[in-house]
């Protein structure tokens, strides 16, 4: 059966691209452009899962991670972070702010699925 996801990522291309590679594996998502609809949408949905871009325009995605986590209705929804950086630094920050995975840019569309499936 499919999940709920939330895909928070400000460029349009890629979320067109990561909807329609979890739409074809049976999943239903949502999509928003910054932090602010992004967290709004996380509460009015409470998805099973989120994708994240952790450069967004309006806050970091870290910042959005940790206050998801930090409040009680969607503190156990997973968020599966995705960015074309790469640095130790970047993956460190990803797990203590609750990320559960993190996927550098580009990914091919098998990671996606698979990364969805470990944790949704």
């Amino acid at each position: 059966m499919g999940k709920k996801i939330l895909i928070i990522e400000d460029h349009p291309d890629a979320r067109r691209v990561f909807s329609l590679i979890l739409c074809s594996a049976g999943h239903e998502t949502w999509e928003a452009e910054n932090a602010h609809e992004g967290m709004k949408k996380t509460l009015s949905e409470l998805p099973d899962l989120i994708l994240m871009d952790v450069s967004l325009p309006d806050e970091r995605g870290f910042d959005l991670a940790r206050r998801i986590k930090d409040n009680p209705a969607t503190t156990k929804i997973p968020i599966v972070a995705c960015s074309g950086w790469t640095q130790s630094e970047v993956k460190v920050e990803a797990q203590e702010v609750g990320i559960v995975e993190f996927l550098i840019k580009p990914f091919a569309a098998t990671e996606l699925i698979e990364a969805v499936g470990r944790h949704a």
